[in-house]
């Protein structure tokens, strides 16, 4: 059974213009990121990048701006379970 991915964590990168992103408790064939800058409106538009492990490095994000972001787990039969939506920190 696939599970919800949990304990969400978005932090500031090592590298200007980054963002690490991290679950912890899933078990899926991949991972779903999505985000969109601060703040979300009805016509935002959701950027996606799907990782294979449960972490990932967002960069080329603009200094000073934050964003939500939101996460899905994959299964291997493309069953999807969608998890947290949490608001970054300021991008540095």
């Amino acid at each position: 059974v696939l599970r919800n991915p949990e304990n969400f964590t978005v932090t500031t990168g090592i590298n200007p213009g980054e963002l690490y992103l991290k679950i912890k408790g899933s078990n899926a064939h991949s991972i779903i990121f999505e985000y969109t800058e601060d703040p979300p409106t009805p016509t935002s538009v959701w950027i996606r990048t799907t990782c294979t492990k449960s972490r990932c490095t967002v960069s080329g994000l603009e200094a000073g701006k934050r964003f939500w972001f939101r996460v899905a787990a994959v299964g291997s039969r493309n069953q999807v379970a969608w998890g947290e939506t949490v608001l970054s920190p300021y991008v540095q």
